[in-house]
């Protein structure tokens, strides 16, 4: 779990395992990248920052996802999607009737 240290101002982080004299693990290098995306995204807090990386990793898993189904389906070559948005006959099924 990640916590702001309210003596330190510093983002710390507990760990169930930790044997420290207070239970948490000082995370300095985790500070210098979350001050460092909080620079490039030009979020005013740190929180804004953490919440931002946050949202875009799940984004960036959620693509990776799709991306890996990908070609894992079988797509029917008769199945016309504009005759089924349209509820009826498509105009390109009409062309074909009238010629």
């Amino acid at each position: 779990m990640i916590h702001k240290d309210a003596r330190t101002g510093e983002f710390v982080i507990r760990t169930s395992k930790d044997t420290s004299r207070n239970g948490s693990t000082k995370a300095s290098k985790t500070n210098s990248l979350i001050e460092e995306a909080r620079r490039a995204g030009k979020h005013k807090t740190k929180k804004e920052a953490v919440t931002a990386a946050l949202a875009e990793y799940v984004r960036r898993r959620k693509q990776v996802r799709i991306l890996e189904a990908f070609g894992s389906f079988e797509f029917d070559p008769a199945y016309d999607y504009k005759a089924e948005r349209s509820g009826g006959v498509s105009r390109v099924n009409k062309r074909k009737t009238r010629a």
